[in-house]
């Protein structure tokens, strides 16, 4: 540290002496600090590798959380796939039974069962379509931003 300072003094007034005149000069410089400019340096590279080791660690749970989220949005995808195909075949059950029914082939108990399984089958479409939209705003949270629909798959317009 290098500290200067300059001074001048001179006497104005009606005893001065013209002759006499003072300079003064101080500089201060410190050679030992006690090692407090080594330990600053120290914890300023420690500081660093901290932060530097929260920002991997971030970017790393940002990472495995869209990773998790479009792994989540395919398994709904194949899950909405497969509730259509349960779907039609419960309708296709339904659609026998009944016609057993009329030739005396099958029980009325046959046809509400039937039926209760198309009303399952339609049930779990819709949840597997609630499941898909849940994964896809899963997704743009851990993106941070809206998403087109994924091909194949059209909520919106799904009636089946």
């Amino acid at each position: 540290m290098f500290d200067f300072l300059v001074s001048q003094t001179a006497n104005n007034n009606d005893f001065s002496n013209d002759h006499n005149a003072s300079l003064s000069l101080q500089a201060t410089w410190t050679l030992f600090d006690a090692n407090k400019t080594r330990s600053r340096v120290s914890k300023a590279k420690s500081d660093k590798k901290a932060y530097d080791q929260r920002i991997r660690h971030v970017t790393d749970l940002v990472r495995f959380d869209i990773k998790n989220a479009y792994l989540d949005l395919g398994v709904a995808e194949h899950n909405i796939a497969t509730a259509k195909v349960a779907w039609s075949q419960a309708e296709e059950n339904l659609r026998i039974t009944q016609l057993g029914y009329r030739r005396q082939a099958a029980t009325s108990t046959e046809v509400l069962d039937a039926r209760t399984d198309l009303t399952q089958a339609k049930t779990n479409y819709y949840q597997a379509l609630y499941g898909y939209l849940d994964a896809l705003a899963a997704l743009e949270r851990a993106v941070g931003q809206q998403l087109k629909n994924e091909p194949g798959v059209d909520p919106a317009s799904s009636t089946r």
